[in-house]
């Protein structure tokens, strides 16, 4: 962004803020955090409900909770009656209309730190447009302007196209121009259309550096691999594991802002987030945790999603917005009728590597690996490194142990990309590498290949050491390749005819390599608000358009394999899914996420029922205690199992929470949101009965996971709602 347009922006901000000055800003911000909770809370929980049924969607997925979540509390603030309590409930508003007041110092306290902050830009916002002549209530206009800070315009819906160029213009100009078609074919009855932008600009804490950045692979599966540029850089930034997902926490400038990525550690394992591991990760970003110096290589990517929420939002639990018989906006128009026509989002992302002056100053490698044509040794002989393949093995000492045997090991992932290499000369034979990937240097220890100096003696297989005769940088980038190893994360390098082998280091023990499908969430750590979220499953993919929805439960609860009844065959395929996460499980009979000991007590509760069978015995007759004699081949239980398969059950199982940050900058995302009508949160509730049942169940559930644990750069937003009348739509 320009210093001019950056100026410019910033005087706007500071003349929204005008009728909200005192004395001290910095002195108000704590209060102001504390008041914005509220908003914050309920943008995050809406954000988590609808990206956990939207990850059913194919391809690449993006949204901004924060938009979506602001256009639609204010189309709430004209909602009345039945259609103001489901949007209440679906978009996690409560009851109190200080709710709007929340959604202020929200914004209020984005937009004093985009205009203070040179490294931080996270800009909301928003519109009414209503038709001319159309009246619209004082109330609602007051709580637009003084709660959204909302600019008010009317349009002549008549002349459609006039609106829609006026509107975009107006959409394109809070985008820096990257939404500039965000209402189209406008229909003459409208009344009223609703827009909401968000703009979010970031340079990257610990920068990458362009010249690291060159052509690598992307596994979107097995058999499907892409080619992509990735990034290089090594920030400090914190890392952990959270139910089978690699979780980085990437931050931006100063840290006021940061993304957070997550992938499955599996190589092309079960990708989906349930609302538990969502909030978990939201609960271990906000604990603060330690940071550690990592390898990171990240997609340079761009992609633009366009969703359509109408039917989502009515199956989260507020039809009635969308239905021109039942909708009630009297709110806004009085006792005229008008329904909510369409909600439509549509979010650009740009992650690239735009300069910061750190970058220039920053050492990083686009990985560690060695030309085409090194020699590996194996105990077959030396084959060139490209020629290995993911199961072939390899000769490998325990990274640890410098005086340990050489055994046998399976290769567990191979890599390759473009980069530049040293030309390392260890007795006689050359050696391309690129410059930070380790050698094991006698009185040193593992080593940088940049940091050799001639004399340095290397480990090799056997008891002599390889002597450094020259380290020399080369001039071009050139294909290179590289090895996971199972277990002990070394091989060697030297070829048939060198009589020794120089030991080396994989690169896989610090790094975060994001070289498959994988989610992410741009998050403003000040406030604890997710902004965007979504999931890349091809960098490649520049387009997507969605229209997510809430798939049908199982029409016979515990009818697991959908044959309508529920039976033996319904048990073998919880138990051959039990522990799965993700979304749309077909085991997940309670739809949290998680096939686990709950689901097996819905199948237990209702085995014998279906279309085909009779009604099962009472449950007192079908319980039995893990392992129990009473079991039955009819009641396939968790002590047949155990028994016959598995043996002693193990320890508990700790069950998995729900909850839901470039060397440059990426480059703006735009997100648009156009708001017909209402949403509603779908809360399951499950009545478990008298205390004693309830003991039984909780005891056996216990049991059964004792049982079964031993198996084991911006951004730019832009949201838009249209308003007709019950004749017309909204």
């Amino acid at each position: 962004m320009s210093l001019l347009n950056r100026r410019a922006r910033c005087e706007v901000a500071r003349h929204r803020l005008s009728s909200a000055r005192t004395l001290s800003l910095e002195s108000l911000e704590d209060r102001r955090l504390l008041s914005a909770t509220a908003a914050s809370n309920a943008v995050n929980q809406f954000g988590i409900d609808v990206y956990g049924h939207m990850q059913r969607e194919e391809g690449n997925l993006f949204f901004s909770p924060l938009s979506i979540s602001t256009g639609l509390a204010m189309t709430a603030a004209g909602a009345a009656g039945p259609t103001l309590a489901e949007m209440q409930e679906v978009l996690h508003l409560g009851t109190d209309p200080a709710i709007n007041a929340s959604y202020r110092e929200l914004l209020i306290s984005m937009l004093v730190r985009s205009f203070s902050d040179e490294d931080f830009e996270l800009l909301v916002s928003n519109a009414i447009w209503p038709g001319e002549g159309i009246p619209v209530n004082q109330a609602f206009l007051d709580t637009i302007q003084t709660d959204y800070f909302g600019h008010v315009e009317n349009v002549d819906f008549a002349n459609p196209q006039v609106a829609e160029d006026l509107i975009n213009a107006w959409v394109a100009d809070r985008t820096e121009q990257k939404i500039t078609d965000l209402v189209d074919e406008l229909d003459p009855r409208t009344l009223m259309v609703l827009t909401n932008t968000v703009y979010f600009s970031s340079l990257w804490d610990h920068p990458f550096d362009p010249q690291y950045t060159g052509d690598s692979q992307f596994y979107r599966g097995p058999a499907d691999i892409v080619t992509t540029p990735m990034m290089y850089t090594e920030p400090l930034a914190a890392r952990t594991q959270i139910g089978g997902f690699d979780v980085l926490d990437l931050p931006f400038a100063n840290g006021k802002s940061s993304m957070i990525l997550a992938m499955p550690v599996q190589q092309n394992g079960p990708n989906a987030l349930s609302e538990e591991l969502l909030v978990d990760i939201e609960s271990w970003v906000d604990s603060a945790p330690e940071v550690e110096q990592l390898q990171v290589r990240l997609p340079k990517f761009q992609t633009t999603v366009e969703t359509n929420l109408n039917q989502l939002l009515a199956d989260l639990g507020m039809p009635s917005a969308f239905d021109a018989t039942a909708a009630d906006f009297s709110g806004m128009f009085g006792a005229d009728g008008a329904f909510l026509e369409t909600v439509f989002h549509k979010a650009t992302i740009d992650v690239r590597e735009e300069g910061t002056e750190a970058s220039a100053a920053t050492e990083v490698e686009l990985a560690l690996c060695f030309a085409g044509g090194t020699p590996v040794l194996t105990p077959d002989g030396s084959k060139s490194i490209e020629q290995l393949r993911v199961g072939d093995i390899v000769l490998a000492r325990d990274e640890h142990n410098i005086e340990g045997e050489l055994h046998p090991k399976f290769i567990e992932e191979t890599r390759q990309g473009t980069s530049p290499v040293l030309e390392v000369t260890v007795q006689g034979r050359a050696i391309l590498v690129t410059p930070a990937h380790p050698f094991f240097v006698k009185g040193h220890g593992w080593t940088p290949a940049d940091k050799l100096s001639r004399g340095d003696l290397l480990a090799t297989n056997g008891v002599d050491w390889g002597a450094v005769e020259q380290v020399r940088q080369t001039e071009q980038a050139i294909p290179v390749f590289n090895l996971r190893v199972a277990d002990y994360h070394t091989y060697f390098i030297g070829g048939d005819s060198w009589e020794f082998a120089v030991w080396t280091h994989n690169f896989y023990g610090d790094g975060f390599y994001v070289d498959q499908p994988f989610h992410f969430m741009i998050r403003d750590n000040v406030t604890d608000t997710i902004a965007f979220m979504g999931r890349i499953d091809d960098p490649t993919q520049l387009l997507n358009s969605v229209d997510p929805a809430i798939e049908a439960a199982v029409a016979v609860p515990g009818d697991y394999d959908g044959d309508s009844d529920v039976d033996a065959d319904d048990y073998d395929v919880w138990r051959a899914a039990y522990g799965a996460v993700g979304v749309g499980l077909p085991a997940d009979g309670n739809g949290d996420g998680t096939v686990n000991s709950a689901d097996y007590t819905i199948w237990r509760d209702h085995l014998g029922t279906g279309v085909n069978t009779t009604a099962p015995a009472p449950v007192e007759s079908q319980q039995a205690s893990v392992g129990s004699a009473s079991e039955t081949s009819e009641s396939p239980t968790v002590g047949n199992f155990f028994a016959n398969e598995m043996g002693q059950p193990s320890a508990a199982n700790r069950g998995i929470r729900p909850s839901f940050r470039p060397a440059v900058a990426p480059t703006p995302r735009e997100d648009r949101l156009l708001l017909l009508v209402s949403p509603s949160h779908l809360n399951a509730i499950s009545d478990l009965g008298d205390d004693a049942r309830l003991r039984q169940v909780e005891t056996e559930s216990r049991n059964i996971d004792r049982g079964f644990e031993e198996l084991g750069r911006e951004k730019r937003t832009g949201v838009r709602a249209s308003f007709r009348p019950a004749a017309r739509s909204l």
